[in-house]
């Protein structure tokens, strides 16, 4: 029970520390409970399997909790939280089967850490060499949108620029299609627009800051 809590609490104080929904606290009562419930079912052996699995199916509610849609843009966070109380109730199952799999929840743990740490700062740099922004494009009414588009997000593509979040909308002088392009740094919007400036069915463009 005290290495659940030291584990669980080192996935915690990471979360904490970054201000995400499920702190310390809830990731601690992951790890503990999930330890408790395991070691009470190991009485019962027939029925150890199906308590785990109780366990991993039942944690995912509270995973959901910490998902939040927000933003204009309808941004989806606490994924990564999410999974790392999911990830906690496997730590506590593991500690509380068999002392020998302690060393594999302790393993387990140091994974987490290095993902949250070590990974997110290099996720950090390679987001610095990229710049989002949002277009706004207008087809003409006599073209076929849906294919010039396809037509545009693969030159998109192999310029290394990539497309996101589309919505297109039917107006009287064509369709307005919407999305976020996600373009690395040395690129600029000039060379983006250069893409779509022989294309004859897009007859307007505009950057959206």
């Amino acid at each position: 029970m005290v290495l659940a809590v030291i584990l669980g609490g080192l996935i915690g104080w990471e979360r904490e520390r970054n201000e995400r929904p499920a702190g310390l606290r809830t990731h601690i009562l992951v790890c503990v409970g999930s330890a408790l419930i395991t070691i009470v079912s190991n009485i019962y052996p027939q029925t150890g399997g199906r308590v785990a699995a109780q366990i991993v199916t039942g944690i995912g509610f509270l995973g959901a909790g910490t998902i939040i849609r927000s933003g204009s843009d309808s941004q989806i966070r606490g994924l990564t939280t999410a999974a790392t109380i999911w990830v906690c109730a496997g730590i506590g199952i593991a500690i509380g089967y068999e002392r020998i799999y302690a060393c594999l929840a302790a393993v387990g743990t140091g994974i987490v850490l290095f993902t949250l740490i070590v990974l997110t700062r290099l996720d950090g740099w390679l987001v610095r060499h990229r710049i989002h922004h949002r277009i706004t494009l207008l087809f003409e009414s006599d073209g076929r949108p849906l294919q010039e588009l396809r037509v545009l997000i693969d030159q998109m593509d192999h310029a290394k620029v990539k497309a996101h979040q589309l919505s297109i909308t039917n107006v009287p002088n064509g369709a307005v299609v919407q999305m976020m392009l996600t373009i690395p740094r040395g690129i600029g919007t000039r060379d983006v627009a250069k893409l779509w400036a022989h294309n004859p069915s897009v007859i307007h463009h505009e950057w959206i800051e």
